[in-house]
Parts: structure tokens; C-alpha cells; sequence
């Protein structure tokens, strides 16, 4: 009996523990991080198959097309910021201020997402003008939406977390962002293959609602089974909130640092399938069985490494493991002006595009694991030493560099592919020179990021303000 009581007391004191340092269970971890799958597949989708629906199946001239996108992301750059805040300003009785929004916003974004999609039930593929309107339209809504729910799901996660807890969590938020990534690689390519011009067919609406459910279904369990926020501000003012962010040096040298490895890894992003596959490729992979196996590399390296870097993060810090990972990228990238171009080399070019790849990914999934960790911490900072929560000023403000800086990434690729087809080839000079140009800008980012301090020591904070607070 004895026994049994202090195992029930041994029970409740855990729990209470748990409770007071607000740190997650493992299912709690999965449920937060796995939410991201359903936006995340939903956004890659409509900006990889979006292009390749327009333009190739709805015969939209590429400008239009390109036109489209392009002013969806000036939406979406001015949302998040202007969502973060709000959801630091809009608390409720009952369900706090980050929850609102993703129960508002989910099915909106769901409803957006199935409407991009199906224009043909409206409008004719011969209306140019009336396509162009129908795609701007609702990828802009699309976005908006996504930013309305996803930027305060973010902003929950310094005030439901501990910063030991956040590399696990981020894992779990990127492995959720890279199943989405392949998934909408996999989901564009089918897209092309199966879906003849003008038809609004029974695959695709099977897969539309697939991706809906999933979206929907996603957000039950971290609404349902976490609790915790920061502390409400009761005046807000904008210029006093942003003033507290932009004061914070630290902060606005990391943004500058993250703008310039995000000119490298959007410029990675956009032109690597465009490099491996396609009319107009270097290596002419097909979909079975090259692409395949490239997916098959990525997901085995993506969360390997997901298991990995959070390790040395503990060990070593934030910056000592970014800085590392991304070498062995910077190192990489320049392989790529001689894979498949060099003349009786032992290896397979498949084989040497696997392992340069494989290399560029190992370092590219520190990058992803990384923002939503010290966008969490710069806002645990600012609420220990202030004693309010600006969780959404912190992550909702960054998007506006950044957007600006994927800007001139997309602005460089299109200047690249725009030089000279290699003699004898169909592609242009700028698929072999991506890679050594990315890895000059990798390198640029690492000496600024020497400037920044991304590992703050929390315990230090807490004794430094709690003295003030008591002096106070």
C-alpha cells in the first residue's frame, strides 16, 4: 500500500514537473511537428504543380503564369508578418490567441488550395485573361490563408516549449516539411503524366481531397492536447513592438544571414529538378528509376541527419552545427560543373549526381532544421527580459527581408539560365554554374553568420532579469 502511494505521488510530482517547465510528451512533439504536413504539402503543391498546370495543361503563356505566382508571394510576405502580430493581440477565454486562427484558417486554406485547382469548372481554357485572374486570385487567397493559420501556429511554439525541447520538435516539423516536399515533387510529376489539358478528372479530385483530409485531420491533436501561452500584452502599439524586435541586434544580423543562405538555397531549390530531369536537363533522369532514387536519397538523408544534427546542436550549439553542415555543402556545390562532364571517370554519372546531391542535402537539412529553433529562441529572449510575448513580431517580421532577398535569387537563376547553351548541348551554361555560384554565397553567409549570436544562454537571462524584476 505504501509502495503504491509513493508511486502515485511519484506519479503527480512528474506530471507537475512536466506542467510547471511546460515540457511536451513524446506524442505531443509528433502531433505539433506532423501538423505542417498537410499546409506544407498543400503549399508545395500549388507552387510546383501550379506552374505545370497552367502552363502545361491549361496553355497560360509562362509570363501570366509566372506572373501569378510572383504576386502571391508579395501576399504572402505581407501576411505573415501582419498575422504574427495580430495573434499576439487577439486572446480569447477559451481558446487562447493561437488557436483561433488555425481553427479559422485551416478550412479556409483547404477550400483555396481545391479552388486553384479546379478552373476549368468556371473557367474555359481558352480565356487567357480569365485563367490568369482565376490562378492570381486564389493562390493570393491561398496564401493569405496560410499565413493566417500557419504563422501563430509557429508563433505557439516558444511559449508551449522549453529551448532543449525545440531541435526535437523542429524534426519533427521539417521531417512533416520534407514528406510534404516529396510528395509534391511526386505530386507535379503524376500531374504531367496523367492529367490530359482541360479536364477536371476523377484522379485529380481523389487526390485534392486526400491532401484536404490530411490538412483538416492535422490540426486535431495539437489543438486538442497542448495548452500554454505567452503573457498578453494589454496596450498594443506596433511601433513599441517592432521597436523591441529591431533593437535586438542579434535578431536583424541573423535575418541579413538567413537572406543571404536563402539566395543560395531557393536558387538550389528551384533549378536542382530542372538540372536532373527535363528536355532541357544536364543528366536527362527519368522518372523510373533515377528520380525515384533520388527521392528515395533524399528522404534517407533528410532524416537521418534530422537525427543527427539536433545531437551536435546540444553538444556544440546552433552555430558551431549550421556552420559545419553547410561547408560540407559549400564544399559540394561546386562538383556540380563536373558531373557527367569528364570523360572516362570511373564512376556512373548517376552515380556521381547521387553522391555531390547526397552531399548538398546533408547540409541543406541542418538549414531547414534550424529558423524555427532561433525564431523560438529570440522570442523566449525578448519574453524573459521583457516579461510579454512577441512570438508573432519575431517570426511574422522576418518573412518581408526575406522575401525581398528570394527576390533577387529568382531574378540571378533567370540570369543564369539565360546564358549560352554549352556548345554541342541543349542546356544552357548556367545548369553547370549554379552549383560553384551557390557555394560562393554559402560561404558569404558563413563569415556573417560569425557575427551573429544564435545560442543564448537562457539560465544566464533568467538570473540577470529575475535580479532586476526583484529590484523592481
Amino acid at each position: 500500500m505504501k509502495h503504491s502511494n509513493r508511486l502515485r505521488s511519484a506519479y503527480w510530482l512528474s506530471i507537475w514537473r512536466r506542467v510547471k517547465r511546460r515540457v511536451l510528451t513524446r506524442g505531443q512533439k509528433i502531433a505539433y511537428g506532423l501538423t505542417r504536413f498537410g499546409p506544407s504539402t498543400m503549399l508545395d503543391l500549388s507552387t510546383l504543380a501550379g506552374f505545370l498546370f497552367y502552363y502545361g495543361f491549361e496553355v497560360l503563356p509562362g509570363f501570366y503564369t509566372g506572373l501569378s505566382i510572383g504576386l502571391s508571394y508579395l501576399v504572402s510576405a505581407a501576411c505573415d508578418s501582419g498575422f504574427g502580430y495580430l495573434s499576439d493581440r487577439t486572446p480569447t477565454k477559451r481558446l487562447g490567441r493561437r488557436r483561433p486562427y488555425m481553427i479559422i484558417g485551416a478550412p479556409f486554406m483547404a477550400l483555396c488550395f481545391a479552388m486553384y485547382f479546379l478552373p476549368t469548372l468556371f473557367v474555359s481554357s481558352a480565356d487567357t485573361m480569365g485563367l490568369f485572374i482565376w490562378a492570381t486570385v486564389w493562390i493570393s487567397l491561398f496564401k493569405m490563408f496560410y499565413s493566417f493559420t500557419m504563422t501563430p501556429y509557429q508563433c505557439w511554439m516558444p511559449e508551449i516549449t522549453e529551448p532543449e525541447e525545440r531541435p526535437s520538435v523542429s524534426v519533427w516539423q521539417n521531417a512533416a516539411n520534407f514528406a510534404a516536399m516529396v510528395l509534391g515533387i511526386f505530386g507535379a510529376t503524376l500531374l504531367g503524366l496523367l492529367l490530359p489539358r482541360g479536364l477536371v478528372t476523377t484522379p485529380l479530385l481523389i487526390l485534392i481531397l486526400i491532401i484536404i483530409l490530411i490538412e483538416l485531420i492535422g490540426f486535431i491533436p495539437p489543438l486538442t492536447k497542448i495548452r500554454g501561452e505567452g503573457k498578453f500584452i494589454k496596450q498594443p502599439s506596433v511601433k513599441r513592438d517592432y521597436g523591441f524586435a529591431l533593437r535586438n541586434k542579434n535578431y536583424v544580423r541573423w535575418i541579413m544571414v538567413q537572406g543571404i543562405f536563402s539566395i543560395a538555397f531557393v536558387m538550389i531549390a528551384q533549378v536542382a529538378f530542372t538540372y536532373l530531369t527535363g528536355t532541357k536537363s544536364v543528366l536527362k533522369f527519368g522518372f523510373m528509376p533515377q528520380l525515384v532514387v533520388f527521392a528515395v536519397e533524399m528522404l534517407v538523408i533528410i532524416y537521418a541527419f534530422f537525427i543527427i544534427w539536433p545531437k551536435l546542436i546540444r553538444r556544440r550549439g546552433k552555430r558551431y552545427t549550421l556552420t559545419v553542415a553547410l561547408l560540407i555543402a559549400a564544399v559540394a556545390l561546386p562538383f556540380i560543373l563536373f558531373v557527367g562532364q569528364v570523360p572516362g571517370f570511373p564512376l556512373s554519372t548517376d552515380l556521381q549526381a547521387y553522391i555531390v546531391m547526397g552531399l548538398i542535402l546533408t547540409g541543406l537539412s541542418s538549414w531547414y532544421l534550424m529558423p524555427y529553433i532561433i525564431y523560438a529562441d529570440f522570442a523566449h529572449v525578448d519574453q524573459i527580459k521583457t516579461g510579454e510575448g512577441r512570438a508573432g513580431v519575431y517570426t511574422g517580421f522576418s518573412s518581408i527581408p526575406l522575401n525581398i532577398f528570394q527576390f533577387f535569387s529568382t531574378l540571378l537563376l533567370g540570369l543564369l539560365l539565360g546564358l549560352p547553351n554549352v556548345p554541342g548541348m541543349n542546356y544552357s551554361a548556367g545548369l553547370l554554374w549554379w552549383g560553384p555560384i551557390c557555394s560562393l554565397i554559402l560561404i558569404l553567409g558563413l563569415l556573417a553568420l560569425r557575427t551573429v549570436n544564435i545560442d543564448p544562454d537562457f539560465a544566464a537571462i533568467e538570473k540577470e532579469f529575475g535580479k532586476k524584476a526583484k529590484k523592481e
